[in-house]
């Protein structure tokens, strides 16, 4: 039976600067995630933190209620890479094997059932894992040898196993080999292989394959002509690659103006985004794309409702604009109606204070992250006030 489609975010995981031959994704790229009304973050001592919406369990705390802060995962540790999907989450631990947990009617936590799990389970029959990605109802997995694998719902031939046949449990994607990222979009699939070419699977009706067409594809087709690519990002409907000289290119539904390209038009193959350049890492939330410069800035464009674009309004915008007060990003998240950013260059710790909106909120939507147990608006925060938060808290310390 086919699912309704929702308008939700799917969560890139994209290799930061990919190399040839598979590699695990930066040691900060893949530690921040975001689902449909979820967030996820690993810490350095390979532990998982979650917030937000749980009606599913997909926090994997045991339970189905919400935080409003984030909360640890106890039973997992040795974690080296997260993905969300819209009501499920995934985990590789540094062992190469996969937990997933939350929602599961067509299997997309990969245990062999269709019952939804609150708490952490093991894949069946998955080792060697270095990459997940999670769509809005199947994951996907890149293991060591550079092959591809994939389980859940599968009625636009998301699972790219040559077939529409939902799987409780991983199959091989078809004829890829030499892979080194993946990225999961609402009912479709990306890979990037070692050569720095894009292949895609699923769901095509906005062209968000790249192909040239909007035909659905059951196994992987090359992405159009987009050659050089070292990172890319999913979206609902549209497809993000980043090129190696530092430019991004865009494909598929563009009714926001997320491709970036100026206009509203779809695409049924990559264009540049304009404007944007000297990028180092990409991500595509559900009608809107970020990327994150070199030199730790941020620019975004499309969907702003919200103000998931966080340039201090709720307008539209078809080309980048710059976020500011905002610096030393080294890796960007998007969800559904928001994005975060994590920092890099870490030093000693400083004291356990946030400075709220200039650090990782964004005015304009009900911001869990600068909660701290009470929800409030990030419009309601001033430019650089520092809030008080739990010491313990994996996000919010502050440092210098």
């Amino acid at each position: 039976m086919r699912f309704p489609r929702h308008p939700y975010l799917f969560v890139l995981l994209s290799a930061w600067l990919a190399h040839a031959g598979v590699s695990q994704p930066d040691p900060i790229q893949r530690r921040v995630a975001a689902g449909l009304n979820h967030s996820l973050t690993l810490k350095e001592d390979g532990t998982l933190w979650t917030w937000g919406a749980n009606n599913y369990g997909q926090l994997g705390m045991g339970t189905t209620l919400d935080q409003w802060f984030p909360g640890q995962v106890s039973a997992l540790s040795n974690l080296v890479v997260v993905a969300g999907g819209a009501y499920h989450s995934v985990a590789a631990k540094s062992d190469g094997t996969v937990w997933t947990w939350g929602y599961n009617a067509y299997g997309q936590l990969g245990d062999g059932t269709t019952t939804q799990r609150t708490s952490p389970v093991q894949v069946s029959g998955l080792a060697n894992v270095v990459a997940v990605a999670a769509g809005d109802y199947h994951t996907v997995a890149l293991k060591s040898d550079g092959t591809v694998w994939a389980w859940g719902y599968n009625y636009y031939g998301q699972l790219g196993d040559g077939t529409t046949t939902n799987r409780t449990t991983p199959v091989q994607v078809s004829g890829l080999s030499g892979v080194t990222a993946i990225a999961a979009g609402q009912y479709f699939s990306l890979a990037l292989k070692s050569d720095g070419t894009i292949w895609a699977w699923g769901y095509n009706g906005n062209g968000q394959l790249g192909d040239g067409t909007a035909t659905n594809r059951s196994i992987p087709v090359r992405s159009g002509t987009i050659y050089n690519v070292v990172a890319i990002a999913a979206g609902q409907r549209h497809g993000v690659a980043l090129k190696a000289d530092g430019t991004v290119w865009d494909w598929g539904y563009n009714a926001y103006g997320q491709l970036g390209d100026g206009t509203t038009t779809q695409r049924l193959t990559a264009v540049q985004a304009t404007g944007v350049a000297n990028i180092a890492a990409v991500a595509a939330g559900q009608n809107h794309t970020a990327a994150a410069k070199s030199d730790g800035t941020v620019m975004a464009w499309g969907w702003n409702t919200y103000g998931q674009l966080g340039d201090g309004t709720t307008t539209q915008r078809n080309t980048a604009v710059s976020l500011s007060g905002v610096s030393s990003v080294a890796t960007v998240a998007a969800g559904n109606h928001k994005r975060t950013t994590r920092k890099g260059n870490r030093g000693k710790r400083k004291h356990c204070r946030i400075r709220c909106k200039l650090h990782i909120c964004w005015p304009g939507w009900n911001a869990n992250l600068c909660s701290f147990g009470r929800p409030i608006l990030a419009s309601s925060v001033s430019d650089g006030e520092l809030r008080d938060t739990r010491c313990d808290d994996p996000l919010h310390d502050e440092w210098e």
